[in-house]
């Protein structure tokens, strides 16, 4: 399989998914760094791998991450700000040798909602699973809309008195919008540099408001969409994990998106990409993955129930099912009196008398003369 297939090899499934209609519901677990759940990221961290990237996955943060890795690629798991646990720990490693990269991307959506309305509007669905596949639509996007009434503005960390001395990073801010901004929209990646506008299925619900210091990279309309501050380290802020879910990379314009973000990163770099803003403590942290969660991982399922059925169709194979094997008893070559009678069987077997009784002769002759 060439590169090009395993990198959307994700995103291919989802397309399959749709077309197959809403027999079984989809995963839509948000951050998910393995797997094919339309809120997760396996596609773009394939992605990062194909362009030469080192890449790890965590599903929280650690303290491991610090001194390991030149870019952190970080999707906030929930609708508010990322706690200051969360921000100190990221400073860490902004902090760390080097020229570090952080890239935070905003949870400012949900891949279901578009998944539903997808499937609600396939060709050829029947009436009853169009009908439940719009109930699930209604379903998502008011739970969503539930979410994104949460709203906060930009941190000055200059005079916030919860801070810390040291300047914590992602002190961006959320404003709430009289009504979302439907796709498809035109995003501007270098209008600058005479770059066309990416047409992208990008649904925009809140207004990113930047903190102090940053410069926009991506912007619609005039609104920021890609934020970065450079420094001797450098932060860029996402305003939706819209374009790097694997819901989203069904769309072509979200694929160019996410193909623009990996190229915005050093050459070479060994990234770390991080599911969930969440700090894993210490305690809790495990020195590596465990081999029997690699069965998760496909195709292990795939190859080890192969395995399986394999290992006991060789059982069934060998054992004796058809009645159990007859034993000879082991005999006693060491009586004479047994050769005796074998050689009686074979005279008598032989049906000429006259022989048999010449060759007793013979061999009573024999003894007669040995001894």
């Amino acid at each position: 399989m060439n590169a090009s297939s395993r990198r959307w090899g994700v995103a291919a499934l989802l397309l399959v998914a749709c077309g197959a209609g809403c027999d079984r519901d989809p995963d839509v677990r948000y951050g998910t760094v393995g797997g094919e759940s339309l809120n997760g990221v396996s596609a773009f961290v394939q992605l990062l791998r194909d362009a030469g990237h080192e890449t790890a996955t965590r599903r929280w943060l650690s303290e491991r991450m610090v001194g390991m890795h030149d870019v952190a690629v970080v999707f906030g798991h929930g609708f508010g700000r990322p706690d200051d646990t969360a921000r100190e720990l990221l400073g860490r490693f902004l902090a760390a040798d080097g020229a570090q990269t952080l890239i935070f991307v905003i949870r400012d959506g949900d891949a279901a909602v578009d998944y539903w309305r997808t499937v609600a509007t396939h060709a050829g669905l029947p009436e009853a699973k169009a009908r439940q596949a719009r109930r699930r639509e209604r379903e998502a996007l008011a739970e969503l809309r539930a979410d994104l009434g949460v709203t906060f503005p930009a941190r000055d960390e200059a005079v916030d008195e919860a801070a810390d001395d040291d300047e914590l990073p992602l002190g961006y801010g959320l404003a709430a919008r009289a009504a979302a901004v439907p796709p498809p929209i035109e995003v501007d990646i270098g209008a600058a540099a005479g770059r066309p506008a990416v047409t992208a299925r990008w649904e925009l619900h809140r207004r990113l408001e930047p903190p102090r210091g940053t410069s926009p990279v991506w912007t619609h309309a005039g609104e920021p969409l890609l934020v970065e501050s450079r420094g001797d380290d450098r932060i860029m802020l996402l305003a939706s994990a819209t374009p790097l879910l694997n819901g989203g990379l069904v769309d072509p314009g979200n694929r160019r998106l996410a193909r623009e973000l990996v190229g915005l990163l050093p050459t070479a770099a060994r990234v770390v990409v991080v599911g969930s803003a969440e700090v894993l403590p210490q305690r809790d942290e495990k020195p590596g993955a465990s081999a029997w969660r690699m069965l998760a991982v496909q195709p292990h399922p795939w190859i080890a129930a192969q395995a399986l059925l394999a290992i006991g169709l060789f059982c069934w194979w060998r054992f004796p099912i058809f009645g159990r094997p007859r034993r000879e008893s082991a005999g006693r070559p060491q009586d004479f009196g047994h050769h005796v009678e074998a050689l009686g069987s074979l005279l008598r077997r032989s049906g000429d008398e006259g022989f048999a009784r010449r060759r007793l002769a013979a061999w009573r002759h024999q003894g007669d003369r040995d001894s």
